[in-house]
């Protein structure tokens, strides 16, 4: 077998043994073969094995991911039993032409902590062992024996080596705070050969959460916290890369391979950098790794809101890797008195969907978001019977149809904006502030009625990014770029291009936090006001009874909520805008608008976030950003395909930059659009989906 990752069309997809296809997959923690017959019938061609003898989190850590038992179960030594009975499960029940990954679950067991007592439970405290080579070395002799097996027992048909490891299996310690209030001979060890200074200790809590000005780090006065969160993030990604060379290697360049990872989209920056997947770029950049996948964002999953990425998605494209959308959300299906419906609600998931109709709007927003990013996408039955429906069944068939179709158009992205997350910058946050300034943002920017990419500044650097698509460069949390990330911002501020910053941009330059470092690169000037309550009105037409504010959060299991009553500092007030958007409430002075620069472009300015969509659409309007419908709604659209959702249905208008031809996917009916507009009936909370295609001279409705 020969699998890779390509580039078809502008679409990223698998190849095996030189035939191209599109990513939509299966895969359950309780597979069953009646169910997964099903999938295959239905048309989808990958599917998932996940041998493991590993706790998840639910009933107290005695829920395990596989009810067929270990396959690992003592120093080189394995039961191929329970393995096979997993495999037969699978292999028996799909078509002879679909393909396989193989979960490999790299936590120590049980046993092997015990023998080893210098190791600690390692899904909940995974950062403590990363250090042990023992535990790498044994981890990596399964690794390879489960490689051979599967090809022994089923050759050509495991396309890919998945990963897995940690807390949810997503590569971050389960407990963090167990971590620091507790470290280890193993974990001192790594630090000390991390900071090449064996006398360095690792800092305490109030040293590792501490900052110099609120939210803020000085890298100066906070060095020792800033080195330790290096350390942390280093370490979990040398060990990804560590593992995916091995799998690699065995399988002589023939599989892909895969993990989670790379969720700074989706949740608070600050636990970004505790979960450890703030060097994204290396696994980007690494010939070892060849996609990444992530859940569905938790907040965003009811039918009144817009679905949401996890992952700088843009990114992962711009570098050639395939991305995975896991749609891991609760069905109607689960009012039944199941393990799953059980299960789901445990874990937050319990999107109370009525009915067949409702589920079917929800996963064509979720399907129809990612095709728009030439992406592909999962359904995981996480413990069987989320789909388990003709009608479900159906509705995922033709969604793979249409999926199928649209890998037949060439695409490209045609967003104009783009948010750009900087993880330098992320070190120089506060850790336990929860700072909600991306994916606490994603459902505002989904909502404008215009696309957007989610990228990091790294991707400067990425031969494949187009710096000249982008009318507006969005940074939500650039306190502390490297120069060269500073020096291509003044490249792009000289082009014209337009920039959006938000809370104190360039702040933490070097050694001191200065607002004249934020003028210098904004030109925008400063002060710093002391405000018991930063909420923000905006004060253009049509707005003004618009409020927002930047307040910590709280969290209670996998769903952030807002606090509402602790407010972030520092706060900073632009002086010098030549348009105001929005003043703070309790004194009134400027807290968001525009600077216009003599060159045409603009430096914009909001003090707080998340912000409203009526404030993010006005700043589209400044920069000649297009809309493709006459009011803020779900738009995932490319230049080939457009996925729009509305909330509350009635006569939409439509536009798309060139004249095109829209082909409803679903009723075939072909419309018309242009920057005129089109007329397009919606019902409430109806999903489109559209193959775009440029009007040809003399072609009519």
């Amino acid at each position: 077998m020969q699998a890779h990752v390509i580039q078809k069309n502008g679409h990223m997809v698998i190849e095996i043994n030189g035939k191209p296809y599109s990513f939509a997959a299966t895969r359950s923690f309780r597979p069953e073969g009646r169910i997964l017959k099903d999938f295959s019938d239905h048309g989808l061609k990958f599917f998932n094995i996940f041998p493991s003898g590993i706790m998840t989190a639910l009933e107290k850590r005695t829920v395990p991911y596989s009810q067929f038992g270990p396959v690992w179960v003592g120093e080189g030594q394995y039961n191929w039993d329970n393995l096979r009975a997993q495999c037969r499960e699978v292999f028996d029940n799909i078509a002879p032409d679909t393909y396989v990954s193989v979960n490999v679950h790299l936590d120590p067991p049980d046993w092997f902590v015990a023998q080893h007592p210098k190791l600690v439970d390692h899904w909940e405290q995974m950062i403590q062992n990363l250090g042990s080579e023992i535990w790498k070395s044994a981890a990596a002799d399964y690794l390879r024996a489960l490689i051979d097996k599967l090809d022994e027992w089923y050759p050509e048909r495991v396309y890919a080596i998945f990963l897995m490891c940690g807390g949810t299996t997503e590569w971050y310690s389960y407990h963090i705070d167990k971590i620091i209030d507790a470290p280890t001979e193993v974990q001192k060890q790594a630090y000390q050969d991390f900071c090449k200074d064996q006398r360095a200790e690792i800092p305490s809590r109030e040293v590792l959460h501490a900052a110099t000005d609120g939210v803020i780090r000085s890298r100066q006065k906070n060095a020792e916290a800033i080195r330790y969160w290096e350390f942390t993030n280093e370490i979990v990604t040398d060990t990804i890369l560590y593992f995916a060379k091995i799998a690699k290697e065995h399988t002589g360049g023939t599989r892909l391979v895969g993990l989670f990872s790379g969720h700074i989209y989706g949740q608070n920056l600050d636990f970004a950098v505790q979960t450890s997947y703030n060097r994204l770029d290396k696994l980007l950049n690494s010939p070892d790794i060849d996609m990444l996948f992530c859940p569905a964002s938790y907040l965003f999953r009811k039918l009144d809101s817009t679905s949401g990425i996890r992952v700088p998605v843009d990114s992962i494209t711009c570098h050639g890797k395939l991305f995975s959308h896991e749609i891991d959300s609760s069905t109607h299906l689960l009012k039944r008195s199941t393990e799953a419906a059980a299960v789901s609600h445990a874990v937050g998931r319990d999107e109370t969907f009525t009915c067949s109709d409702d589920t079917i709007s929800y996963i064509r927003r979720e399907v129809g978001m990612i095709l728009a990013k030439g992406q592909g996408y999962w359904w995981f039955d996480m413990f069987s019977g989320y789909y388990d429906d003709p009608v479900l069944m159906n509705e995922i068939k033709r969604l793979h149809q249409i999926q199928e179709q649209v890998l037949g158009l060439p695409s490209r992205s045609v967003s104009e904006v783009t948010q750009m997350l900087d993880t330098d910058s992320n070190y120089l946050l506060k850790t336990n502030t929860y700072y909600p300034m991306t994916e606490h943002q994603t459902a505002a920017l989904n909502a404008t009625g215009a696309p957007w990419d989610m990228n990091m500044t790294f991707d400067f650097e990425c031969e494949g990014f187009d710096e000249n698509q982008y009318k507006l460069y969005f940074f939500p949390a650039l306190f502390a770029p490297s120069k060269a990330v500073c020096d291509r911002i003044a490249a792009l501020r000289q082009k014209g291009k337009n920039m959006l910053y938000c809370h104190a941009p360039f702040y933490a330059l070097g050694d001191t936090l200065s607002t004249a470092n934020m003028e210098a690169h904004t030109g925008i000037r400063f002060e710093q006001c002391e405000l018991t309550d930063n909420t923000v009105r905006l004060c253009f037409p049509g707005a003004e009874q618009v409020t927002f504010a930047l307040t910590n959060q709280t969290v209670k299991g996998d769903i952030w909520h807002h606090k509402g009553c602790e407010q972030i500092k520092p706060i900073f007030s632009p002086t010098n805008l030549d348009v105001v958007l929005g003043r703070f409430a309790e004194n009134g002075k400027p807290a968001c608008g525009f600077k216009f620069r003599p060159d045409g472009g603009f430096d914009a300015f909001s003090a707080c976030a998340p912000m409203p969509v009526e404030l993010i659409r006005e700043f589209y309007r400044y920069a000649h950003v297009f809309f493709y419908a006459d009011r803020p709604m779900p738009v995932y659209t490319s230049s080939s395909f457009a996925c729009l959702y509305s909330f509350e249905g009635g006569e939409v208008t439509l536009y798309r930059p060139e004249p095109s031809v829209l082909t409803d996917c679903f009723t075939k009916e072909r419309l018309q659009v242009d920057r005129k507009g089109t007329k397009v009936h919606f019902a409430p909370h109806e999903v489109k989906f559209f193959t775009v295609h440029p009007q040809k001279e003399g072609e009519i409705r």
